[in-house]
C-alpha cells in the first residue's frame, strides 16, 4: 500500500480515537519547558505547530505572549476541537507531508510526538525545511527506541512490542502501521540532509502527579532521585529526545 493510503488510515484512526487526546497541557510539563526554552522570549515571529492535535501547545504559547501561531493537524476531529476551544488561533487541516504553505514562510516550526505517526519521515522533514525561512529553526520531540522505560527501567522496545501484540496500544495488532520510536542518531542523520545545523538532546522524564497519595508521592520522589543518577551516566537511555535544526 502506498504511503498516502497508509497515512489516510492513520488519520482515520486519530479521528476515531480523538476523544482520548487532552485539550490542555500543564505549563510545568517538561515538553512545554523545553519548547519555551527553544523559542526564547515571546515575539511576533511566525510559528507553526505541526501536528497540533487539539491545540494545547498553541494555547500555551498564546497565553505566554507569542502572537503569531498557526496549528496544522490532519485529523478533522482534532482540528474541530482545536478551533472550537481556541477562537483566537488559526488552525489548518493539513498533512505534514503536504503542507499548504508557501516556501520560506515560518520563523519557527515545532513537532512534538508527531513524526512517529508519519509513514514517510524523510518527506515530512523535507516539507518542514521547505516552509521554514532561511535561518528558520526546527524543534522536534519524539521517543527513543534505544531507551529504558522511565518507570521500570526495562528496554522500551520490549514493552512496546508486548503492548502492541496485546492490543493495548493506540494502533491495533493487525493495523498496517506501527508507531515509530527512533534511533536518535538515525533521525538526526535525516535532519542533516535538509538542515545546515542540527543537534539533539536526551530528556529525562520525571513523574509528577498531584493526585497521588502521600505514600506514592514519596515512592516517586525516591524513584526520581535514582533516575537522576542513572540517566546522568547513561543519558542516551532516556525515553524522550529533542532534535533541533537550523535551515541554511
Amino acid at each position: 500500500m502506498q504511503g498516502k493510503e497508509i497515512e489516510k488510515k492513520i488519520i482515520k484512526k486519530f479521528d476515531e480515537l480523538s476523544f482520548i487526546f487532552p485539550r490542555e497541557i500543564n505549563p510545568s510539563d517538561f515538553r512545554v519547558k523545553k519548547l519555551l526554552k527553544f523559542l526564547g522570549r515571546p515575539s511576533d515571529k511566525k510559528i507553526l505547530d505541526l501536528g497540533c492535535g487539539k491545540g494545547r501547545f498553541c494555547r500555551t504559547l498564546k497565553d505566554a505572549g507569542f502572537m503569531n501561531i498557526i496549528g496544522a493537524e490532519p485529523s478533522k476531529e482534532l482540528i474541530k476541537t482545536a478551533r472550537r476551544n481556541n477562537k483566537d488561533i488559526k488552525f489548518i487541516q493539513a498533512s505534514a507531508t503536504d503542507l499548504p504553505f508557501c516556501d520560506n514562510e515560518f520563523d519557527y516550526l515545532f513537532c512534538i510526538e508527531v513524526l512517529g505517526h508519519i509513514p514517510d519521515t524523510e518527506k515530512a522533514v523535507k516539507e518542514m525545511a521547505r516552509v521554514l525561512k532561511p535561518g528558520g529553526k526546527l524543534f522536534v520531540i519524539d521517543k527513543n527506541v534505544l531507551s529504558l522505560d522511565p518507570l521500570y527501567f526495562t528496554p522500551t522496545f520490549i514493552w512496546k512490542n508486548f503492548l502492541e501484540n496485546s492490543n493495548k496500544w493506540f494502533y491495533p495488532r493487525n493495523f498496517l502501521f506501527k508507531e515509530k520510536y527512533f534511533v536518535p542518531w538515525k533521525l538526526n542523520k535525516i535532519l542533516k540532509r535538509h538542515f545546515l545545523f542540527t543537534k539533539m538532546e536526551f530528556i529525562r522524564y520525571e513523574f509528577k502527579d498531584k493526585n497521588l497519595s502521600l505514600f506514592l508521592k514519596n515512592i516517586f520522589k525516591i524513584h526520581n532521585m535514582i533516575s537522576v543518577l542513572f540517566y546522568n551516566f547513561f543519558p542516551f537511555l532516556n525515553l524522550f529526545t529533542t532534535w533541533e535544526g537550523v535551515k541554511e
